[in-house]
């Protein structure tokens, strides 16, 4: 059996190699000489598809099928997958893929299939050959055809009868095998199981003895029949000086005599106190035979007969000296830990329970040090575990120890790949070492170490593994922290360097590095003052003298110089550095570059001053407020524009919100809403109600610096004089286009008397109505520009009353003919035009109300002439509306065979251009008279919405 198969995951019978359990030489003669009476081809093969055994073998089988990797591929398939699921003692005939017969009977052990007995390459006697199936085979694998036919008519001719007779006896050997193999294999395993039994206990007296033999700690027995020691182990030399004769051959009396004499009483008390209570804890100090004191640990118990009278005592000494040392250094370095100390040995006391036969002793050494001992029999599959590994393991010393494969159950499944390739690899090295981690039954995870070596018998076949087991997890940890803090130095932006105490470098990291420009490789070693410039030379010695006198050095700020010569601004931070004894051995220092810092404070200083002359100026008034309405401070400024005293303020009279007029809150609380939005509002125009009650126009910006408590700073200017030049300049732009407007409608009324005198010098009625017509065109302007003089100096004027006053200055100028007409308005009221619509609306009317003046009634006819004017919508987002302007009349009418845009008349062509003018849209209508309907939109002033 192979070690491979010995360290399977499990080793059953379902694992056997045919190889193991029969003698693959021996059947290879036997199948030689049968196959010499019968003349039929047979083999062994395994369930891999190899062939172990083989007689008769065609030529076109090792020739050309098993050369061949696809012909060779269909031979193994037919050894192993149509040879599977044959039924012990039965046999399977089939026809190969490379379409020769084949036949396979099983063999069986112990239940389970581990081989087959194959006879093959054969026709039956009575089958005909199609040799065209072997010449395609020949050309699709590439043989030469002629040889392949050749050992074609090699292949053996068979009866049925021959072949069933040949497989009867193949399987019965097929089934002397299986019980041959079986009965070997458990017998084998029987005798192992046997040998292992008769060597467990002395080995395991060897594995105590050698325990003891190499442990650190020395055992002992005491006779108090013969007041001697009959045993000690050898390392009582290493930690006394004496030999374990030497020892042996002295009584008691001479071993206390050793023990020092302020140590004495309690080591005799303590005695005495043991053999009445069974067992006892010492620890004493014992002249070494150099003559110098060591500190010894002596935990022990002692054996009594039936009638209470003394027989052994038996321990473990320890050498406790370092131990001792060490305690003392912590106790005068550490006072304030001397509590933990105590509970320390009181746990390290407890750990020493006494020990009443070697196994216990043994379990409690490993247990202090967390190491457990282990050995595995290979072959039977059974391990020995000491106590401190049922311990480490939290495993029920009740239960036997694990199998192979209820150990790797333990171990993490990621890690037990790792742990199977180092055991198989250890095997051929002998010496097996690794860290892995194994997980408990309540699913903690730990890390344990293992040390293990392999066992050989004569014939260097590896029998045994034994080694030990130690819980490392702690140890883990606590190099993980170390490396977090590692981490933590080297990935800091300050400089951590650490100094001996003649000021050399010892220690620098990479934030040091980033600071001062210099590798750890060209300051280590190197002075600390080679950081320091030639004015404050020594600086650090004296820092480093008053670390000595136990002063403080913390936040210390200097100038130090880089790699380059560039002096900065640092902040330095030093600490002592102790040894075990508590002694100073160096000084760690952190070191913060700080010139950045230094040049932001000049600068926030440099800006504070600003901003105070600033604040402090009567430039603009400045309050620091709270949304709830207080003013918190303020600076005269403001006091001064709003009208109050400092004293007010500070009484917290001065409230933001009650000096803010109504008609002006919903500016404030639009500046509120952006302050917790955005932080800052836009500034804005707003008055302010100042003490005496007057107003105060001012322009306010406002930020917030702190949204929690809703605090923030203003900006306040006064703008009374603005204000006070913009209404002048309001006023002086007023008269000037009233001005404007008086000397345009003065110009047109000379126009118009002019036009009037030059009419007077004709005769043709024509020529004068002519001349009448232009007079009205000059006077429906005119009239615009006397309503803008008139009003307030803007540039729209109220075109409903417009047209009142043109219709009635149409009607006086044609009085002849209008004397039994009506004129009838309606128009809407409040409709402010700018001079851009007014005029060709003005000329528009002017011209359709003429027209039917002139021509809509004969003489003496009565009749309406009707204007209309009204808003038909309104667009919000444009601030456009709609009107619809309607002249009509009752008269005669405009006939129906004449078209608008076909009249020849100048004003009507006039009307028309100027409706297209305004974007607008004319309609006529001739139903009871005559109707123009023109619809327009237009810009209305302000004044035209309220």
């Amino acid at each position: 059996m192979t070690i491979e198969d010995i360290l399977s995951p499990a080793r059953e019978v379902d694992k056997l190699e045919i190889t193991d359990i029969v003698d693959v030489q021996a059947i290879q003669s036997m199948m030689d000489n049968f196959y010499k009476i019968t003349h039929i081809p047979m083999s062994l093969g395994d369930l891999k598809g190899n062939i172990l055994v083989g007689v008769g073998w065609q030529d076109i089988c090792t020739q050309f099928h098993r050369v061949h990797p696809e012909a060779c591929k269909h031979c193994v398939e037919s050894d192993t997958r149509l040879s599977a699921g044959i039924s012990s003692g039965e046999f399977k005939l089939y026809k190969c893929k490379n379409n020769m017969w084949d036949i396979a009977t099983p063999i069986i052990v112990g239940g389970q299939h581990v081989a087959n007995i194959f006879s093959g390459q054969f026709f039956f006697e009575d089958e005909p050959l199609d040799y065209e199936i072997f010449r395609s085979q020949a050309r699709k694998y590439g043989f030469n055809e002629e040889e392949y036919i050749k050992a074609l008519e090699k292949v053996p001719r068979l009866s049925r009868e021959a072949v069933n007779t040949g497989m009867a006896f193949l399987i019965t050997f097929a089934n002397i095998l299986s019980q041959l193999g079986y009965s070997n294999f458990k017998m084998a395993h029987s005798l192992a199981e046997r040998e292992a039994l008769l060597s467990a206990l002395q080995e395991s007296e060897e594995r105590f003895r050698s325990v003891l033999e190499n442990s650190l700690d020395v055992a002992y027995r005491q006779n108090f029949q013969t007041d001697s020691y009959d045993y000690m182990s050898p390392v009582v030399k290493k930690i006394t000086g004496y030999s374990a004769q030497e020892i042996s051959s002295g009584n008691a009396s001479e071993i206390l005599g050793r023990i020092h004499p302020d140590d004495l009483p309690i080591v005799t008390s303590e005695r005495d106190r043991a053999y009445d209570t069974g067992s006892g804890t010492l620890e004493y100090r014992f002249k070494h035979k150099d003559g110098k004191y060591r500190w010894f640990a002596d935990r022990f118990t002692v054996t009594k007969g039936l009638n209470g009278k003394l027989l052994f005592s038996g321990g473990i000494i320890r050498d406790i000296t370092e131990r001792k040392k060490v305690e003392e250094a912590l106790k005068k370095a550490h006072e304030n830990l001397e509590e933990k100390v105590k509970e320390r040995t009181i746990e390290l006391e407890k750990a020493y329970n006494s020990l009443k036969e070697s196994e216990k002793g043994l379990a409690e050494a490993q247990k202090m040090a967390h190491i457990g001992n282990w050995e595995w029999e290979i072959e039977t599959d059974k391990a020995y575990w000491s106590e401190e590994m049922y311990h480490i393991f939290r495993r029920d010393p009740q239960e036997p120890a694990p199998s192979y494969n209820e150990y790797l159950g333990y171990i993490h499944p990621d890690d037990r790949d790792y742990y199977r390739n180092a055991l198989k690899k250890a095997a051929k090295e002998n010496l097996f070492v690794i860290d892995y981690r194994i997980v408990l039954a309540n699913e903690e995870e730990r890390i344990v170490h293992l040390k293990s070596e392999f066992v050989y018998n004569d014939k260097n076949i590896p029998t045994k593994v034994k080694g030990i087991v130690q819980d490392i997890t702690e140890s883990k940890k606590a190099e993980e922290k170390i490396q977090t803090l590692l981490n933590a130095i080297e990935s800091s932006d300050d400089a951590i360097i650490t100094e001996s105490l003649e000021c050399i470098i010892t220690n620098w990291n990479k934030g040091a590095e980033q600071i001062y420009s210099y590798s750890a490789e060209e300051i280590m070693g190197k002075n600390i003052s080679i950081l320091e410039p030639d004015n404050l030379k020594g600086e650090i010695i004296q820092l480093i003298e008053k670390i000595k006198q136990k002063e403080k050095i913390r936040h210390y700020k200097t100038l130090q110089r880089k790699k380059d010569g560039t002096l900065i601004n640092v902040s330095i931070t030093l600490s002592p550095v102790f040894d075990a004894s508590g002694k100073l051995v160096a000084i760690s220092g952190i070191v913060r570059d700080i010139t950045d810092h230094i040049k932001a404070e000049e600068a926030l200083h440099e800006s504070e001053i600003r901003l105070r002359g600033f604040y402090d100026s009567d430039m603009i008034g400045v309050c620091f407020y709270n949304l709830n309405g207080s003013i918190t401070e303020a600076n005269d400024k403001f006091l001064e524009i709003v009208g109050y005293t400092r004293e007010d303020l500070r009484a917290g009279q001065i409230k933001w919100n009650k000096m803010t007029p109504p008609e002006y809150s919903q500016f404030d609380d639009h500046a509120v809403a952006e302050l917790k939005s955005k932080g800052i509002s836009t500034p804005y125009e707003k008055k302010y109600t100042r003490k005496d009650g007057s107003h105060v126009p001012v322009i306010i910006g406002i930020s917030t610096f702190n949204k929690v408590l809703c605090e923030g700073v203003a900006f306040v200017l006064d703008i009374t004089e603005r204000k006070k030049a913009e209404e002048a300049l309001v006023n002086l732009e007023t008269t000037r286009k009233k001005e404007i407007h008086h000397r345009i409608k003065n110009n047109l009324q000379v126009i118009d008397s002019l036009l009037d005198l030059q009419a007077e010098k004709f005769d043709n009625p024509k020529v004068i109505e002519a001349f009448r017509e232009s007079q009205n065109r000059v006077i429906s302007m005119a009239l615009i520009h006397e309503e803008l003089y008139k009003g307030e100096g803007t540039d729209t004027l109220n075109f409903s009353e417009y047209l009142k006053k043109l219709a009635e200055n149409l009607f006086q100028t044609y009085s002849l003919s209008s004397k039994n007409l009506s004129l009838c308005t309606d128009l809407e009221e409040n409709t402010f035009f700018n001079m851009d619509t007014a005029v060709p609306l003005g000329i528009i009317v002017n011209e359709l109300v003429s027209n039917s003046l002139k021509h809509a009634f004969t003489e003496g006819q009565k009749g309406q002439i009707r204007i209309k004017l009204y808003r038909e919508e309104i667009n919000d987002e444009t601030s456009k509306s709609l009107f619809s302007l309607t002249v009509s009349d009752n008269g005669e009418g405009i006939p129906e065979n004449l078209k608008l845009e076909r009249l020849d008349s100048l004003g009507l062509q006039l009307v028309n251009i100027l409706v297209d003018q305004l974007d607008g849209k004319i309609e006529l209508k001739r139903n009871h008279g005559t109707e123009f309907r023109i619809t327009f939109s237009v810009v209305e002033n302000s004044k035209s919405m309220n």
